[in-house]
């Protein structure tokens, strides 16, 4: 259980510095005046749908200057700082014409390397940038248009490219894909329950689509499904799963588009495991990038947290849904808050405003990143829906013990099976399907 403010921070007294929030953001997380009135070391939303917000969080919220009572400053896109100058007070030389030339000349060659850099990468030259601050009072810059973060000035190291796709530019015939991948997820989480063993997580709940290591005796690996729930509907989710593959296929293209460098290293990983993609039948998929994702809904939120995971990248995508049918919405979008942030980089995600989908590819086992908390009407049924896809350590070892016929040729492991969409459907009909 991850600890709210109350259980950590110290005593109150008269020296404790209160957590400064503007009160127009207040509703943004379903907090009330009161909530930061009569508390000055935690926050504890009286809403009683909004979960405690744990104290890193409101540590989080103090970086973020759109949250403060105080106008901040615009913080300038590193594209547009200057490469610093002479010391305040100091008159500089006059430079020859040859001194400026050269200068001239290295501006230009930095420029060309940023864009090919970015372009490299992103497929996009001109992008806004943000170079990683480590700083742990640095403000937390947040981005509502596409860019990309990189570690540090030399352009080597990434850690996220991040895309904005508005709906009101958006081909119809994508928008009809995202909106089938959504109510397809929607439909799959009726067959499990909610994840219950993800550390960071305190808000919202979060489902799984494909392969991880078999908890059931005798399981190499499975695919998701819980059988007493596939009882009620057998030929329903069955039907379900023939619609995989072409959400598979629709991820690996977004993916692609975001980054190609980055989609083809996970790429490797997967075809050198001779590993299935999503699809409840294992079998190897050489034209797939993974072969598990988490999804998450109804207001999700995490703590700081590296991945604990083996995909050498992570892909994301955000998409604004009636979280019971899984339609898009485009527009009036409820829900408040929600920011993705890493903190340790200074950098976010905002989807405030913003109809449309956003998609990330970044290193998470890395970088430190969350879901600040967000806030939904209690009569709304509108959620962000997040799709994370990622190799978990344990999948991967099962896939490789596969590929080396470990359990084949084991003394004991040898009659092991594959828990999959058959398996499943079998086990199924041992449960009275009232």
């Amino acid at each position: 259980m991850n600890p709210t403010l109350s259980s950590h921070a110290p005593a109150p007294s008269s020296k404790t510095r209160k957590l400064v929030i503007s009160p127009a953001c207040l509703a943004r997380y379903g907090l009330l005046a009161s909530d930061l009135s009569t508390q000055s070391t935690q926050v504890q939303p009286s809403h009683p749908w909004t979960a405690p917000i744990p104290a890193v969080i409101c540590n989080i919220y103090c970086r973020c200057a759109h949250y403060q009572e105080e106008d901040s400053p615009q913080m300038r896109s590193e594209e547009e700082g200057g490469e610093g100058g002479e010391a305040e007070g100091v008159i500089a030389k006059p430079l020859t014409n040859q001194q400026i030339k050269h200068r001239e000349y290295k501006a230009r060659c930095r420029k060309e390397k940023r864009l090919k850099a970015n372009l490299n990468l992103s497929g996009v030259a001109h992008l806004p940038v943000h170079i990683s601050n480590p700083n742990p009072n640095a403000k937390i810059r947040f981005f509502d248009k596409s860019f990309i973060c990189w570690a540090d000035q030399s352009r080597e190291n990434i850690i996220a490219v991040v895309k904005f796709h508005p709906f009101s530019t958006m081909d119809p015939a994508l928008k009809s894909q995202y909106q089938r991948l959504s109510q397809h997820l929607i439909a799959q989480s009726t067959y499990q329950n909610p994840n219950q063993s993800n550390g960071p997580q305190y808000a919202g709940k979060m489902y799984s689509l494909g392969w991880r290591k078999g908890y059931e005796t005798a399981s190499k690996i499975g695919t998701t499904g819980i059988a007493a729930k596939v009882a009620k509907d057998p030929d329903g989710y069955r039907q379900l799963q023939t619609h995989v593959p072409e959400k598979n296929t629709f991820i690996g293209e977004r993916f692609y588009s975001v980054s190609g460098p980055l989609f083809e290293e996970v790429k490797q990983q997967h075809n050198a495991l001779n590993a299935p993609g999503l699809e409840p039948n294992f079998k190897e998929d050489p034209n797939g990038f993974t072969c598990h994702l988490s999804f998450t809904i109804s207001n999700f939120a995490n703590t700081p947290h590296k991945d604990d995971d083996a995909s050498p990248f992570s892909f994301v995508m955000w998409i604004p849904i009636d979280q019971t049918t899984g339609n898009l919405i485009e527009k009036d979008f409820a829900v408040q808050g929600g920011e993705f942030v890493f903190p340790d980089d200074s950098c976010g995600i905002n989807f405030a405003g913003f109809n449309g989908i956003v998609e990330c590819a970044w290193k998470a086992t890395e970088y430190s990143h969350l879901t600040l908390p967000s806030h939904t009407p209690s009569n709304s049924l509108h959620t962000r829906m997040g799709l994370s896809c990622q190799l978990p350590k344990k999948t991967k070892e099962a896939l490789q013990k596969i590929k080396n016929n470990y359990y084949l040729n084991h003394p004991t492991k040898s009659h092991w099976g594959i828990r999959d969409m058959n398996k499943i459907i079998s086990d199924s009909a041992a449960y009275n399907k009232e």
